[in-house]
């Protein structure tokens, strides 16, 4: 049986959250130095840096009541509620087809 604990699955998020400051970072820089100087220019990045934050805030609140040291096991994943056969074809009755008020 394999165990791993939860916060493995934090490992593509904080990738994604790498990946997305970096290209925040060119974004920002570009805009700014780009840009012309406008109270438009001002008002994107305000909207875009408190976008980034609510949607920060929001994640770690989302995530921070779980206990992320408790451990994953594969039967987690593997076990069924019921035992699946996919070669087997069910049981259904045969259709009648004298009851049958579509047939012609």
């Amino acid at each position: 049986m394999t165990s791993i604990p939860l916060a493995v699955v934090l490992i593509p998020f904080f990738l994604f959250l790498i990946l997305f400051f970096i290209f925040s970072i060119f974004n920002l820089f570009h805009l700014i130095h780009y840009g012309p100087s406008t109270a438009g220019k001002f008002a994107v990045i305000a909207v875009y840096v408190a976008g980034t934050l609510t949607l920060l805030g929001g994640s770690y609140l989302t995530l921070a009541p779980y206990d992320w040291e408790r451990p994953i096991t594969s039967t987690v994943f593997l076990k069924s509620v019921t035992d699946v056969n996919l070669f087997e074809i069910p049981n259904l009755p045969a259709r009648d087809l004298e009851d049958d008020d579509t047939a012609l």
